[in-house]
């Protein structure tokens, strides 16, 4: 698992913008790269961009006319400045328009009004387009511009009423850590009869239509974690991570595996969030690997807590050392934590 990732050593890629016969690009997983322009790519028909924690900035997408698939999630792509009417005029007939649901508080700028007129575009035919979140399952999961209006709207009224805004970052990643434990329940039934269902239908269809699959994996979004007040593991943490970057808070949602499952691969869900400068690591659902009794009484024992409160509170602000005793993280992730944590003040890595 740990080796199941290929890393690339490519630390420039400012050569992409003198490429402007390219007609496709796809970058995915890259630890390195941080910006891209692609202004001079009048040709390009093709752009996906998936899993690139550093890409924040991308420059140009709004003026390209001849795109077709655009698939972009799981990157931190800052949406300031972007003009979305000139966007969404663009690419009309595109066959794929995902955006990167990180785009979307950038676009809107934190408004309300912008946001409701993101929603009327939709309404009104006249933007065909998504905001996607990394998900787990069938890889990203889409948002229209809808639900994220009836979310922002309603998370920008509680945290006012809250004075959310206000508080410090410590402060901010506390309140919603608490938020998601007292407000969304996780519920394994979702996972069990969505599999049933799944295997159902690969059994029915030699290919199972793209319309029905994108529909099962709607529970590992933030939208349905805040709608139903109920989701798995990723649906929780990407609520998280919205709220978090509503409040200012850089974070991403981080696959890894849950070392008390023995399915291989990829089955968990963390943030990693920005403090202070430093990494660390939040889990709002492995404690429901040690629901049993007895396996509370391991944990606190391995932990050396006199109580679960004590534990929860680890988990909701832990290093990359002390998670990679509950998760084992793929390569991806250690080659990021080594790159990232290395040069800190205070090791979090330690090879």
């Amino acid at each position: 698992y740990r080796e199941s990732q290929v890393i690339n050593h490519i630390y420039d890629f400012s050569i992409i913008s003198k490429l402007n016969k390219l007609e496709e690009l796809v970058i995915a997983n890259d630890l390195y790269v941080e910006s891209i322009d692609i202004s001079n790519l009048t040709n390009l028909r093709k752009l996906i961009l998936v899993n690139n924690p550093k890409l924040t900035k991308l420059i140009g997408l709004d003026g390209l006319e001849n795109l077709n698939e655009i698939t972009m999630y799981a990157n931190n792509i800052d949406g300031t400045g972007f003009d979305f009417d000139r966007y969404i005029n663009n690419t009309r007939l595109c066959v794929e328009n995902t955006l990167d649901i990180s785009m979307y508080l950038g676009i809107i700028g934190n408004d309300r009004k912008m946001a409701e007129y993101l929603e009327e575009c939709e309404v009104k035919g006249e933007a065909f387009v998504r905001f996607a979140e990394k998900s787990g399952f069938l890889n990203c999961v889409c948002l229209s511009l809808r639900d994220l209006h009836e979310l922002f709207l309603n998370l920008d009224v509680y945290f006012k009423k809250t004075n959310a805004y206000e508080l410090d970052d410590n402060s901010k990643i506390e309140f919603v850590c608490n938020y998601i434990l007292n407000n969304t329940k996780f519920s394994k039934d979702l996972i069990v009869d969505r599999n049933i269902q799944y295997l159902a239908d690969k059994e029915q269809y030699d290919d199972i239509p793209d319309r029905i699959r994108k529909r099962f994996n709607n529970f590992h979004s933030s939208y349905y974690a805040y709608r139903f007040k109920k989701a798995n593991c990723e649906g929780r943490i990407n609520l998280l991570v919205f709220m978090l970057k509503m409040l200012g808070i850089e974070a991403e949602n981080v696959h890894c595996h849950d070392n008390k499952s023995d399915t291989i691969g990829s089955n968990h869900s963390i943030a990693r969030v920005k403090v202070n400068s430093h990494y660390r690591y939040i889990d709002t659902s492995i404690l429901e690997s040690y629901k049993d009794l007895q396996g509370r009484k391991e944990l606190l024992r391995m932990l050396s807590c006199s109580n679960m409160a004590e534990v929860t509170k680890l988990f909701l602000c832990a290093d990359y050392d002390f998670m990679s005793q509950f998760v084992t993280f793929d390569a991806y992730e250690e080659s990021l934590a080594q790159s990232e944590y290395q040069n800190n003040d205070k090791l979090y890595y330690k090879g």
